[in-house]
């Protein structure tokens, strides 16, 4: 995936009005410190979401994050 961190922060704005959503997998999504940051903000206003998949495989859109 190539979301990336300017696709993270777009999405995000949803994720916080969304009611429903339960899990994010954004694994292998190019993001850094910059996207998930977003992320979290938005957040604040979600109290449905229990699970983030952030995780990495290595290739060439592996997440920065934790490195």
């Amino acid at each position: 995936n190539r979301l990336g961190d300017d696709g993270l922060s777009l999405m995000s704005r949803s994720v916080a009005k969304s009611k429903n959503l339960i899990v994010i997998d954004i694994s292998n999504n190019n993001l850094t410190f910059r996207g998930i940051e977003a992320l979290f903000h938005n957040l604040k206003q979600n109290y449905s979401l229990v699970e983030i998949n952030l995780a990495s495989r290595h290739g060439p859109f592996k997440n920065i994050v934790g490195h």
